[in-house]
């Protein structure tokens, strides 16, 4: 069992990175960022939102014209 989970969770895993990675350059200041898609459907829906919420940003941060 143990080695199943070992050999199955870190593709699994893998997009945690990516959203973390992409957090933290928005925590900088990088509102351009947007994360990729992923196959797996919860971790697809929180990226979507990311980018949703990285637009609303940039939008409210883009001068007046």
């Amino acid at each position: 069992m143990a080695v199943l989970t070992a050999l199955t969770a870190p593709p699994l895993l893998a997009p945690v990175g990516a959203i973390i990675a992409g957090l933290q350059g928005l925590e900088r200041g990088d509102a351009v960022s947007r994360l990729p898609r992923f196959g797996i459907i919860q971790f697809d829906r929180i990226a979507g939102a990311f980018d949703a919420m990285a637009a609303r940003r940039r939008a409210a941060t883009r001068p007046a014209r």
